[in-house]
């Protein structure tokens, strides 16, 4: 059986959050005028708010989606920052209390030692995990992945082991490179042995990383949090989920909705697109927010939670992420401008090498004389472009029609992911 949101106590709250942000944003005001929650129904007839929204309704622009225009009590973190056209989010104080929550539910508690290892570039996760740890009364050391880097990894490994460091919490990808590390070095000053609890977020997990961390991590028990930028968390695991699995948190509500009507939910055990609800967040409220990801409600789960449970089948939209790196496709499409020899026929590849994921990107070109460099310079281009460097990134150049098309209409699949295969 799939377990279903009680309506009776659900409808409240969303009647709730749905006036709160009609009487103070004047975005919901005017999105939601004349538009009255007596049951689900209705609240599924809401139109749906996407990012480009949220968005153009921030400052610089407006504040028009704020409750607290001046600010106070609050945090912002930045989205999209290399790009030159900046994401603003904002987070009151009180958002942290959640953000414990997350961590309670994954056991943590004030007898763990918690080193910190997301990018110092990924500040909302760095400073929210940080903040949520610190509810718990958890010992913290926020030290970042740059802490290990080839240079200064051996340092790193002799704080853990002089503060005891039993707990890590960063991106897969951070956690699979500490590991590949460690592999080399079995007799390094700290035991990874001594992590009990490990916990990721930012990225989708294949069961061929699990499998490998435990390989290295063989005590830990690791988990991961699905969490958006604009929402927070969104889903936790429990030791039966298995990856990309998730219970939804009590603050959330969820909605799996038909990919060409988000007015209409999809029926049991079908695939949608995933729209999420923050029932708790005041100073910038997210209603029926279209997050971008494929999922489905599946069965009750073996701990016997009453949190709805879902899994996660990646991204709908033209993104591919691989690691901690989201790629637009127009990313792809700016980079191949820079260069005169290659057209704007290109696929982006995903696959796994072992734990770690890679990306094939395949340009056709123009010409069959290429200059001996222009591999290296793409790839340079496409990494200064990326928010985050892709470490295992390989550039192909075909002949015009060497990228397979489709026979029915003969255009060029841009994105193939066999991670999941």
């Amino acid at each position: 059986m799939i377990k279903e949101y009680n309506e009776t106590k659900i409808i409240n709250q969303l009647i709730e959050i749905v006036e709160y942000g009609k009487q103070n944003c004047l975005f919901y005001n005017y999105k939601f005028s004349n538009k009255s929650i007596k049951k689900l129904e209705d609240f599924r007839m809401l139109p749906v708010t996407k990012s480009e929204e949220l968005y153009e309704n921030t400052p610089p622009h407006t504040t028009n989606i704020l409750t607290n225009p001046t600010l106070s009590n609050s945090y912002v973190f930045i989205t999209g920052g290399t790009t030159n056209k900046p994401k603003y989010v904002f987070r009151n104080f009180e958002d942290f209390d959640d953000q414990a929550k997350y961590f309670k539910s994954q056991n943590f508690s004030k007898t763990d030692r918690v080193a910190n290892l997301f990018a110092q570039g990924m500040w909302g996760c760095f400073t929210s995990w940080n903040k949520g740890l610190e509810k718990l009364n958890c010992f913290i050391l926020p030290i970042g992945s740059s802490s290990l880097k080839d240079n200064i990894i051996d340092a790193t490994l002799k704080v853990f082991e002089d503060l005891k460091i039993n707990a890590l919490i960063a991106v897969p990808s951070t956690i699979i490179k500490f590991a590949l590390f460690l592999e080399k070095k079995p007799n390094s000053v700290w035991n990874p042995e001594r992590a009990l609890k490990i916990l990721v977020g930012g990225e989708l997990m294949t069961p061929s990383m699990i499998k490998f961390m435990k390989s290295i991590f063989k005590n830990a028990d690791i988990r991961s949090l699905y969490a958006t930028t604009e929402i927070g968390g969104v889903g936790y695991q429990c030791e039966f989920c298995k990856p990309n699995q998730y219970h939804v948190f009590k603050n959330i509500f969820l909605e799996i909705v038909n990919k060409d009507n988000p007015h209409l939910a999809v029926k049991a055990n079908n695939r949608g697109e995933i729209l999420a609800t923050n029932l708790n967040k005041r100073i910038m409220p997210i209603i029926r927010f279209s997050t971008g990801d494929e999922g489905k409600f599946i069965d009750n789960c073996s701990c016997n939670s009453n949190d709805p449970k879902i899994e996660i089948f990646g991204r709908m939209d033209n993104i591919l992420c691989v690691g901690s790196t989201n790629i637009p496709l127009n990313l792809i499409s700016e980079v191949v401008e820079l260069f005169p020899e290659l057209t704007q026929n290109f696929q982006l590849i995903a696959d796994k090498e072992g734990p770690q994921d890679v990306l094939i990107v395949k340009i056709e070109a123009k010409t069959e004389k290429l200059p001996k460099k222009l591999k290296d310079q793409v790839k340079t281009a496409i990494n200064n472009t990326c928010s985050e460097p892709i470490n295992n990134l390989t550039v192909q150049f075909l002949p015009i029609g060497g990228i397979e098309r489709n026979p029915r209409n003969n255009k060029i699949k841009r994105i193939i992911d066999y991670r999941w295969l």
